[in-house]
């Protein structure tokens, strides 16, 4: 997020102002450089996703943004050991939201940040295992007609993987052509959403397997390729959350969509953080100092406790 810095401090008043009505977000355009008038603020994560994606805006906590804008004004903001971090993220079960980055670095800073927090599924949690044929004559050109249909369903696993072999063997005597990519999913108890391919969205089933049709060039048509995405007996969930060290008793804490902390193995709402900033607020220009040496009224500053 990139601030004016002549127009710094009236962003700042302007965030405390609005983190003390109740409002927990905003979003700005992460390619310019923002004044207060770009700034939009929210109260509920729903809306502000709503926001971004249809401005393709980015979106922080509002917490984030003034801690990056006056970190020493915050008791709770103290310079944090990396090395208790690093083993902190070892005994926790999580990974980088985005894989391109690394858990130690994004966290070093004391804020909100999104992570993928694992929890293993018990098998009450499952009310049926499906499986789809996802249909695509035209490969990936989805235009030239692609469907997909629900080929059986059961409410055991072992019904459905023998079902899933069987139904590989009878698709591979098809025509190329005419042979199907397979899913095997475990379905929670409610409706899952499914992508055009019949892969799970939104942590609402379970992908555990995969059957698709490459082309070999000796047996000169397709052959079926399988890929277990999980053990039947060892299933786990990745959950979208917000993390942060507290320097206070050198542990991570989780954060779901409210920012109400919870606590791992907790099955969290899903949360879409694809459009989450994760690159530190920045000053734009020369009058920086503002921020600190004029108009330094530390009444904009209230020792409220921000999570």
């Amino acid at each position: 997020m990139l601030i004016d810095g002549s127009n710094a401090n009236e962003v700042k008043s302007q965030m405390v102002e609005h983190l003390k009505a109740g409002y927990k977000w905003v979003a700005f355009n992460p390619y310019r450089v923002n004044v207060k008038e770009d700034i939009h603020y929210f109260k509920e994560l729903p809306s502000v996703i709503n926001h971004c994606e249809k401005e393709l805006d980015f979106f922080k906590p509002i917490s984030n943004v003034l801690r990056s804008l006056d970190v020493e004004r915050y008791e709770h903001c103290k310079k944090i050991d990396l090395h208790v971090l690093s083993n902190e993220i070892l005994r926790l079960p999580i990974e980088p939201f985005k894989k391109s980055e690394e858990l130690h670095l994004g966290l070093a800073n004391g804020e909100l940040y999104p992570v993928l927090l694992k929890r293993q599924i018990i098998p009450d949690e499952i009310s049926n295992y499906k499986i789809y044929e996802h249909k695509h004559p035209g490969h990936q050109v989805y235009e030239i007609g692609h469907e997909l249909d629900l080929a059986a369903s059961f409410s055991t696993y072992k019904e459905a993987n023998n079902f899933f072999e069987q139904h590989l063997v009878n698709c591979s005597a098809l025509v190329d052509r005419a042979k199907p990519d397979l899913t095997l999913i475990a379905e929670f108890k409610h409706q899952s959403d499914l992508d055009v391919e019949g892969i799970p969205m939104y942590n609402s089933a379970l992908l555990l397997k995969v059957a698709y049709p490459n082309y070999d060039n000796d047996q000169r048509r397709k052959v079926y390729e399988v890929k277990d995405w999980q053990d039947i007996n060892s299933l786990e969930i990745k959950q979208p959350v917000l993390a942060k060290f507290n320097t206070s008793n050198s542990q991570l804490e989780f954060f779901d969509g409210n920012l109400e902390k919870v606590v791992p193995n907790e099955k969290i709402d899903y949360m879409p953080l694809v459009y989450f900033s994760t690159k530190q607020v920045e000053i734009s220009n020369a009058q920086k100092q503002t921020i600190n040496d004029e108009q330094n009224d530390k009444s904009l500053f209230p020792k409220m406790k921000i999570q």
